[in-house]
C-alpha cells in the first residue's frame, strides 16, 4: 500500500517551458506541517509530496521499506526528517533548502544519488551500516564537517561536494577497498587542498597510498578509543579545544566533541 492510497491529496499540474511535473499537496496547500506517515503504509511512491509548501517535519515509521525518487523533493519549508528502522535505501529528498536535521534508521545501507542535494546541512554524521553514497547525494549543502563510518565501501562522484568543508573524519580502516568512480571525486578541489582528513590511528600510510584519499593534502590521525561507536557523534555536535574555545575543525592534541544531549567525548589528534 502506498501513502497516496491513504491520504486525501489535491493533485494539480505545474507546467513550464522545460518541465511538466505532477504535484500532490494537502487541502489548503499548507495544512500539513508535521507529517507522521501512518503505520499501514509500506511504501511512498515517487513525487507524492513534491513541492509541498508548509511541511516542516516528516516522520517515517518502521513499517515503511521503500521511498521512491522525488517523494519529498522541493519542499521549501522542510527542516527535519526521521527514518524508521526498516528502510535500507533512501531517496527522494533533494532540493529542500531548509532541511538541516536527519534522524537515521538502524538499517540504512544506501543513500541514492541526489537524495539530499541542495539542503542546509552543515555537520553530517553518517551512521554505521551505510555502505554506498550515491553521486551528489549531499552536494550543494552548507557542509563544514563530514563523518564517514567504517561500513562505507562506495562513494560516488560529488557525493560531498562543498567548498566549505573544513574537516572529513573517516573511520574506514581499509581505505584501499573503498570504491571511487574512475576519474571522478566525491570532494571538491577546495576540500582536497584545504580541509583536513582525519583517519584512524595507524592508517595514515594506507590513506596516502589509496586511490582518491591520497589526493587530500592534509591527513592526520586520531585516536577514537573514547568513542564507542559512530552513532555517538550527532550532527548537532560542536567542536571545542581543550581550553573550551569553539573550533571549526579538529586540531592536533585533545579535542572535545559536545553532543546534542550535553555529553562530551574526547578525541586525540596526533
Amino acid at each position: 500500500m502506498s501513502f497516496y492510497d491513504d491520504v486525501r491529496l489535491t493533485p494539480f499540474m505545474s507546467k513550464s517551458d522545460e518541465i511538466n511535473t505532477f504535484y500532490l499537496c494537502s487541502e489548503g496547500y499548507s495544512v500539513i506541517k508535521n507529517l507522521e506517515i501512518p503505520k499501514t503504509v509500506t511504501s511512498i511512491k515517487e513525487y507524492r509530496f513534491l513541492g509541498l509548501v508548509g511541511l516542516k517535519s516528516v516522520t517515517i515509521p518502521d513499517n515503511v521499506t521503500s521511498i521512491e525518487r522525488g517523494s519529498f523533493g522541493y519542499c521549501p519549508d522542510l527542516e527535519t526528517v526521521s527514518f524508521g528502522d526498516k528502510i535500507t535505501t533512501i531517496d527522494g529528498f533533494s532540493d529542500c533548502p531548509k532541511l538541516s536535521r536527519i534522524q537515521w534508521g538502524k538499517k540504512v545501507e544506501t543513500v541514492n544519488y541526489y537524495a539530499f542535494h541542495g539542503h542546509n546541512i552543515s555537520s553530517l554524521v553518517l551512521p554505521e551500516g551505510i555502505k554506498s553514497i550515491g553521486a551528489a547525494a549531499f552536494s550543494s549543502n552548507q557542509l563544514t564537517s563530514v563523518v564517514i563510518p567504517n561500513s562505507v565501501v562506495e562513494i560516488q562522484d560529488a557525493a560531498f561536494y562543498s567548498d566549505n568543508l573544513a574537516s572529513v573524519t573517516s573511520f574506514i580502516k581499509n581505505p584501499e577497498s573503498t570504491s571511487w568512480e574512475p576519474n571522478y571525486c566525491p570532494f571538491s578541489d577546495n576540500t582536497l587542498y584545504n580541509a583536513t582528513l582525519y583517519v584512524p590511528k595507524g592508517t595514515k600510510s594506507k590513506y596516502k597510498a589509496a586511490k582518491g584519499w591520497k589526493d587530500f593534502v592534509w591527513i592526520e590521525e586520531f585516536d577514537a578509543t573514547d568513542i564507542e561507536s559512530i552513532q555517538d557523534i550527532h550532527h548537532e555536535s560542536s567542536l571545542f579545544s581543550i581550553n573550551g574555545t569553539r573550533i571549526p575543525k579538529m586540531k592536533r592534541g585533545i579535542n572535545i566533541i559536545k553532543m546534542s544531549d550535553g555529553t562530551t567525548k574526547k578525541v586525540l589528534v596526533k
